[in-house]
C-alpha cells in the first residue's frame, strides 16, 4: 500500500441512480479542487428511494413531531414534482426513439 499526502474525509456524497436507488459517490469532485477520498470505513448498501420513505413514515409514526405533517405534505409536493420530471423525461426519451 502506497503512503499519499490526502487525507480521508468523513463527509459523505449520495448519488441517484436512474434505477431509482441511492449510493455512496466515491467519485465526487469538488469544483477547483481535490476532494479528499472517502474514509474507507464508510460502507452503504444501495438503498431505494421507496425504503427511505417507509423508513421515514415508521420514525414519523413513532417519534410524531408537530410539524410532521407539514413536512410531510412538503415532501409529498417534491416527490409529485419528482414524478412528473420522471414521466416528461420518459415521454422525451420515448419521442427521439
Amino acid at each position: 500500500m502506497m503512503a499519499t499526502d490526502q487525507k480521508s474525509t468523513n463527509k459523505i456524497f449520495l448519488l441517484l441512480q436512474s434505477n431509482g436507488y441511492i449510493v455512496l459517490d466515491k467519485d465526487h469532485l469538488l469544483d477547483g479542487c481535490d476532494t479528499p477520498e472517502l474514509d474507507p470505513s464508510i460502507e452503504m448498501s444501495p438503498v431505494s428511494i421507496r425504503k427511505l420513505i417507509e423508513h421515514l413514515r415508521d420514525r414519523k409514526l413513532e417519534w410524531p413531531d408537530k410539524d410532521d405533517a407539514k413536512n410531510l405534505k412538503t415532501l409529498l409536493a417534491e416527490l409529485r414534482a419528482s414524478t412528473n420530471i420522471i414521466e416528461e423525461t420518459i415521454q422525451l426519451l420515448k419521442a427521439k426513439t
